[in-house]
């Protein structure tokens, strides 16, 4: 399969959880949404699945939280089944889709600001993944 990259800024919008794989790989998820269009009342919500992996996930679980930005680079993982984004529907009923990313790089736009005092601002905070050619099978994630 023909691997995709994609690059995009958002906002995250759970707080990562880090788990480790049963050969004690660190992986983090978190969701993030990116805001596509350019007004107010033409724009929709794409919401990315992201997967950080090794030395990153543990960087991800320790530094960031939900309401940071963040700018996002990695690898495009469509459904298995389908070659397409996951598609799921909402509790309002209201058909969502979402894609799943196999992070490669992170960098740290803005902290949300935490009990009433502001984090300063990271710029370009990197945190490199391990190539995916060396890194675990996406089997063996934990959730």
């Amino acid at each position: 399969m023909a691997a995709f990259s994609a690059t995009f800024t958002g906002i995250i919008q759970t707080e990562p959880e880090m788990r480790y794989t049963p050969t004690g790989v660190a992986v983090t998820k978190y969701s993030v949404a990116v805001r596509m269009g350019n007004t107010a009342d033409k724009h929709f919500t794409m919401w990315m699945r992201c997967s950080s992996w090794n030395k990153q996930a543990e960087y991800v679980a320790e530094h960031l939280k939900k309401g940071d930005t963040v700018t996002i680079t990695g690898e495009l993982t469509p459904d298995a089944e389908t070659g397409a984004p996951r598609i799921w529907t909402g509790t309002n009923g209201t058909t969502h889709a979402d894609y799943e990313i196999r992070v490669s790089t992170v960098d740290v736009i803005r902290k949300k600001e935490w009990d009433g005092e502001k984090s300063p601002t990271m710029g370009a905070a990197k945190s490199k993944a391990t190539p995916v050619s060396e890194a675990t099978n996406e089997d063996e994630i934990p959730f």
